[in-house]
């Protein structure tokens, strides 16, 4: 009885101080955090010299969609096969407003989740980086998940939108 006791106090106390440890975080830590939903969430550039946050993100998304249309090579495979869906990717937003670690989540196969890694990758080098997403008035790094989609059919529909520009071949 008295062994239960002791391993059952022993146990208590050892839990509480591995609790306690693990709720402090350092310096170096506290830098690479990393969030899915912060205050101020990321916004693609282009659009802060709107006023309310909301007029900032639809632009900024409305943006961010004309830019990946634009520059997306549908893979000349996957338009022979008819190859349409969803790829989903995730990727970080750097407190620079960078992209890095992209990552693919959902693969439609025939080159189509190399094609949206590309775009995206290709982000870094248009000169206009990303407003990183800010918690408590600091930069922090995000991690972002944006779903791309394929559809062979929207090339006819595209020349009669103007909303969404033609994909490349």
């Amino acid at each position: 009885m008295r062994y239960i006791k002791f391993t059952i106090i022993l146990t208590l106390i050892f839990s509480n101080s591995l609790m306690g440890q693990g709720n402090i975080l350092s310096n170096s830590e506290k830098e690479n955090e990393v969030f899915k939903v912060v205050e101020e969430m990321p916004r693609f550039p282009g659009c802060e010299d709107l006023e309310t946050q909301a007029e900032k993100k639809k632009c900024a998304d409305a943006k961010m969609l004309d830019y990946i249309y634009a520059n997306l090579v549908y893979p000349a495979e996957a338009i022979e096969k008819n190859v349409a869906g969803m790829v989903v990717l995730q990727f970080m937003i750097e407190t620079n407003g960078s992209i890095s670690e992209i990552k693919i989540g959902r693969e439609i196969g025939f080159g189509c989740g190399q094609a949206a890694v590309n775009v995206i990758e290709s982000m870094n080098t248009t000169g206009k980086l990303w407003r990183p997403g800010y918690q408590r008035g600091k930069p922090v790094r995000i991690l972002y998940t944006l779903p791309i989609k394929f559809e062979t059919q929207k090339k006819d529909k595209q020349k009669k939108n103007k909303n969404y520009p033609s994909l490349k071949n």
